[in-house]
């Protein structure tokens, strides 16, 4: 099987006759001090969220792990209050980075709000002399840009120049950043998402049935109504397959329209779940589908390839990186719920099928996105980062 060229970890130059491995150096550094701003302080169940558990997971076996400290801007809840997050966020980013400029400040961001409160926190670390990640997770960060007039984009381009360094989740982020912002190159990294690979694939759903799994927060831009759609069409209406759609957003609006279009008995709606009921959902399932509009890189796309399901998901964001029709999953046209219908079709009637994209998911997941190596990807990166010389 032929699979996607990713970019592997950050590398340090060494002497050329003796390469020096990711482990080596990162056995033989300093410790960093590193500010890790997420919205919601490691509260909120979404997927960077996630992403940033499973990296400060993975510097529990490291040789070197990070000092680090969870920053919260934005707080949970009501947007009221985020202000307030927001200049007590900016105030500790300011003591930590005038006290210590060799601190990092590793910024997680998205779009709209979020990109405006992340990016101050951003200049104002490289102005204090401190250094700064953004780690760009956002589906419509693109479209966010496009939407802006000329002088809000030059503002975005000039702080988002201001990062040492910033991590994009895999090729076309990276493109929409040379290419679209004005961002050098040399600034952009590609750290592709990472997921625990279990020991062993997925168990037998407990049905007996081809069990399809939707795992994500139910709007439009994740394809929950196209879903619904899809499985409503002729194409899925002799297909015997149970439907779970997890995930919180507007349960209630889905479970509605599920209802009006006569499948109330073959989609459960379970809302938002913790991570253990969502591992065994996981390891319970036979084929993960998410007909996303826009995309960063999801987690949930990694955790289904990790634990042997077959996906079904739409060529938008990072996704091409890792999914390749036909080998690692099936891609639809975003926004085609007949297409969708189709490939769904295929997946849960042909078991075949469903193993081989299965498989080949699997293997790519335990070879390319283990968490095992993730935490020292980013090591290795601070250290490029704290080699630079502050503006």
């Amino acid at each position: 099987m032929s699979v996607p060229t990713l970019a592997g970890p950050p590398t340090l130059a060494g002497p050329a006759s003796s390469p020096v491995s990711v482990k080596d150096q990162v056995a033989s550094n300093k410790q960093h001090r590193v500010l890790i701003v997420v919205a919601g302080g490691l509260r909120d169940p979404g997927g960077v969220t996630r992403c940033m558990e499973y990296l400060i997971g993975s510097w529990r076996g490291s040789a070197r792990p990070p000092d680090y400290r969870i920053i919260d801007p934005r707080g949970v809840g009501s947007i009221a209050r985020s202000p307030w997050y927001f200049l007590k966020a900016l105030a500790a980013v300011g003591r930590e980075a005038a006290a210590d400029r060799s601190m990092i400040v590793h910024a997680n961001m998205c779009e709209y709000g979020s990109t405006l409160r992340k990016l101050p926190i951003v200049c104002l670390a490289r102005l204090l002399g401190a250094h700064a990640v953004i780690h760009l997770h956002g589906a419509e960060v693109k479209a966010m840009f496009d939407a802006w007039p000329a002088w809000l984009r030059w503002l975005f381009r000039q702080s988002v120049a201001r990062a040492d360094r910033i991590v994009v989740l895999g090729n076309s982020w990276k493109e929409f950043l040379c290419s679209d912002v004005g961002i050098r190159p040399e600034q952009v990294v590609i750290i592709p998402n990472a997921v625990p690979v279990p020991a062993e694939p997925r168990r037998a759903s407990p049905t007996g049935r081809c069990r399809v799994l939707f795992l994500g927060r139910l709007e439009e831009r994740k394809g929950a109504g196209r879903l619904l759609a899809a499985l409503h069409s002729p194409t899925m209406a002799d297909v015997d397959c149970d439907v779970v759609m997890a995930g919180d957003g507007d349960v209630d609006f889905y479970r509605n329209m599920a209802e009006s279009l006569g499948l109330r008995d073959r989609v459960r709606f379970t809302g938002w779940l913790d991570r253990p009921a969502v591992v065994e959902l996981m390891a319970t399932s036979d084929v993960l589908v998410l007909p996303s509009l826009n995309e960063g890189l999801p987690m949930a796309i990694l955790e289904a390839m990790a634990n042997g399901l077959a996906v079904v998901t739409t060529p938008v964001g990072a996704i091409t990186d890792v999914i390749r029709e036909e080998e690692t999953g099936l891609l639809v046209p975003p926004g085609d719920a007949a297409a969708l219908a189709s490939a769904l079709r295929r997946v849960v009637i042909d078991p075949e099928l469903r193993c081989r994209l299965g498989q080949q998911a699997r293997s790519l997941a335990q070879t390319e996105f283990d968490i095992a190596s993730y935490g020292d990807r980013f090591i290795v990166l601070y250290d490029e980062v704290s080699r630079k010389s502050p503006f």
